[in-house]
């Protein structure tokens, strides 16, 4: 289970038939699904490859070892454009 520190603040936009999955703080790290919970499994999987293509930056960006660690913070109406 993640701590609060370890925390990542996402927020997902829910249309008709795609959700996507969005971090805050990490730009570029937005991934979609069916659903809420494809949506953030799709982020948790894409996150190991974010990882690989930050590894050379100062950032730190560590891939979450667990699902937990997404806090969803905000859901927003999606649309189709």
């Amino acid at each position: 289970m993640a701590t609060a520190n370890d925390l990542i603040r996402v927020y997902l936009e829910v249309g008709d038939k795609k959700t996507f999955a969005v971090a805050l703080d990490w730009p570029g790290w937005a991934r979609s699904g069916r659903d809420e919970d494809s949506a953030l499994q799709a982020l948790y999987d894409y996150g190991p490859r974010y990882e690989r293509a930050l590894k050379w930056t100062p950032l730190g960006f560590k891939a979450p070892s667990d699902i937990s660690a997404f806090e969803v913070v905000e859901i927003l109406p999606g649309t189709t454009t």
